[in-house]
């Protein structure tokens, strides 16, 4: 096995087991869908607020370095304010 495959094996692992613990429990029985890498550079970034992976069970997001400029981590709440997060290098946030 390569360690991109080990690391993935790791990581969704991971996903499934704060699923279990914090959320539905429903990922235990799902399959990775979709990979993506996105460029956290100076002016990148997804400005929607109201973004979401539709089709999702959970959402496992991981800080590969440091954003050169900005690289804010925000989430929509339930009241409608934004939060930001603390997403470091070799950070992981999961979410349903």
């Amino acid at each position: 096995r390569t360690q991109a495959g080990e690391l993935l094996d790791r990581l969704v692992t991971l996903a499934k087991d704060v699923d279990d613990e914090h959320f539905s429990g429903n990922a235990r029985e799902c399959e990775t869908r979709c990979v993506e890498l996105h460029d956290c550079g100076e002016g990148a970034g997804l400005d929607d607020p109201t973004h979401f992976d539709s089709g999702s069970v959970v959402t496992l997001d991981v800080c590969l370095r440091e954003a050169d400029a900005g690289g804010r981590f925000q989430t929509l709440e339930e009241d409608g304010s934004t939060l930001e997060h603390v997403f470091e290098r070799g950070d992981a946030l999961i979410f349903p």
